[in-house]
């Protein structure tokens, strides 16, 4: 019995350790390298291409890679599967607003990580 109850007081004081720990931490500012393992220093990221153009199966559009990550400038692989694009939709507001299709898509049925806007009133989507 005796086993157990230094065991449980070794347990309390990990844990006791661990949430000191975790106020040591949230003072500091720094972002705790065991939860986030980010390299300390970054290779230049390369400037996405702007001559090669891409396409996609099934598409007559073409885009360049800096094409297709201008967040104000949606590409539109299919045009054709939709109504016209609202302005904002289309290009955003520069320089705050991005596209509203770069993430959600020029169709609105957005991307696995971003809501589907297609068929939502025009009131949930804002002015």
């Amino acid at each position: 019995m005796r086993k157990y109850g230094i065991i449980l007081a070794l347990s309390g004081l990990s844990v006791a350790a661990l949430a000191l720990g975790s106020v040591a931490l949230a003072a500091d500012d720094s972002v705790p390298i065991w939860a986030y393992p980010v390299p300390q220093s970054m290779p230049a990221a390369s400037k996405p291409d702007n001559t090669i153009q891409k396409k996609v199966p099934g598409s007559k559009a073409r885009f360049t890679d800096a094409g297709v990550n201008d967040r104000f400038n949606v590409p539109d692989w299919f045009p054709g599967d939709h109504p016209p694009l609202p302005e904002v939709v289309a290009h955003g507001r520069k320089p705050q607003v991005f596209a509203c299709g770069y993430c959600h898509l020029p169709n609105g049925q957005g991307r696995p990580e971003n809501a589907p806007l297609a068929g939502q009133p025009a009131a949930v989507l804002g002015p």
